[in-house]
Parts: structure tokens; sequence; C-alpha cells
């Protein structure tokens, strides 16, 4: 599926069927992934990475900015080398413009995470 980089300028992220967040895409190549209020507010809410925990087990937020690449632990979830190439010819988008590949890919990411537009 091809996507137009003028058109989508943010993905829901939903973990377990649940939307728990949005990652914006911010003017030039500059993102944010921002939580749902509802998913901050609740107190047995599902584990989206032990990367977003703080010291004293509390959920980090709000995130930060990041340009160019997306946030790290979104990023992470993609391939790399020759199936990043591979994968993103064939979506017809560019291996290093990860927001796009983000949004192809994002029906089968690992784990309980899907990403849409």
């Amino acid at each position: 599926m091809k996507y137009d980089p003028k058109t989508i300028n943010a993905l829901a992220v939903h973990l377990h069927k649940r939307r728990i967040g949005v990652i914006n895409r911010l003017g030039g190549d500059g993102f944010l992934f921002s939580f749902e209020q509802d998913y901050i507010d609740d107190s047995n809410r599902p584990t989206l990475s032990l990367s977003f925990k703080g010291q004293a087990g509390g959920l980090v937020y709000p995130t930060r900015a990041v340009a160019a690449r997306l946030p790290v632990f979104f990023s992470n979830l993609l391939p790399e080398g020759h199936l990043r190439e591979y994968l993103a010819t064939h979506a017809g988008v560019k291996p290093r413009r990860e927001f796009f590949l983000l949004a192809v890919l994002g029906e089968d990411l690992p784990g309980a995470l899907t990403v849409a537009p």
C-alpha cells in the first residue's frame, strides 16, 4: 500500500486493540509520540515498553520530539538491511523514511502492537 507523504501526518498506536497514543509528524522531519490521556490515567494499563517507565516505575510522559527518525522504540520495530530495502521498495517508500515505512508495516508488527494512519 502506498502513502502520500503530504497526506499522512499522524499514526494511531494501538496495544491489544486499544488506542494508547499517536505519533505526530511535525513540520519537516520531526516526530512526536504522545500517550492518550486515558492510557496515562489507567493504573492497570498494559506496558508498551519498559523504555517508557521511569526509575520509580511510573510512566514517562510527555515524550520529546525527535528529528529525522522515529522515536527509538518505534524505529526498533522496523526491519533493517536488505529486508528494509525490499519492503520499502515494494511499498513505494524510501527506506530511511521510517514514518511511512511504519505506516505500511503497522498491521504486522511484533507483539500486540499495531499502528495505522
